[in-house]
């Protein structure tokens, strides 16, 4: 199942702001901690500090099974009909972070990130092949969707994708990013 929150009298529906990142892990193999509890830490925090009528949080289940989560809430929210849609997979180990997908959001959001000031390592980049995230779902319905991506991380989907591996000077750089890119895309 996916979780979602939004603010009282809004909808995770129509003309919604998605901020979005997946709660499952490869539990077979690794603790998840990069892939993707930072991921939905990120997300959480920057709705915390953004109490925003229309933006609608999601913490989807099954990506890595196949997306699963993600299209779901597309099918049975309208999410087709969102503005942008912000994911956020594994933002907590620096191996060359980078935004995958929609690439006039991404020039816009590396363009507001800069205007920040925040001097943040972000780039545009994309995912090696048969990898995915799920902005994939939104962008498949015609939404501008992208992805927040720490890098190349060789301990995801093993053991000793652990706690302890979290840096928190890169969590807070994605937090930062995300708050600045979520704030200059807003009317």
């Amino acid at each position: 199942p996916n979780l979602y929150a939004e603010l009282p009298g809004t909808e995770c529906a129509d003309k919604t702001i998605v901020i979005g990142g997946h709660y499952d892990s490869e539990n077979a193999r690794g603790g998840g901690s990069d892939d993707n509890a930072t991921g939905v830490a990120v997300i959480l925090e920057v709705a915390r500090v953004n109490r925003i009528p229309g933006l609608c949080v999601v913490a989807f289940g099954a990506e890595e099974t196949g997306l699963w989560g993600s299209r779901a809430y597309v099918s049975d929210h309208l999410a087709g009909t969102a503005r942008f849609m912000l994911n956020v997979d594994m933002a907590g180990v620096s191996g060359g972070p980078v935004i995958v997908g929609d690439r006039v959001l991404t020039d816009d959001i590396l363009e507001l990130i800069e205007a920040a000031g925040l001097g943040s390592p972000l780039r545009a980049g994309t995912f090696p092949p048969f990898s995915s995230s799920d902005h994939v779902s939104f962008t498949a319905v015609g939404v501008p969707a992208v992805t927040f991506n720490s890098g190349d991380d060789p301990a995801i989907h093993t053991a000793e994708d652990e706690f302890e591996r979290v840096e928190p000077e890169t969590l807070a750089m994605f937090v930062q990013a995300i708050d600045a890119a979520l704030r200059g895309l807003l009317p």
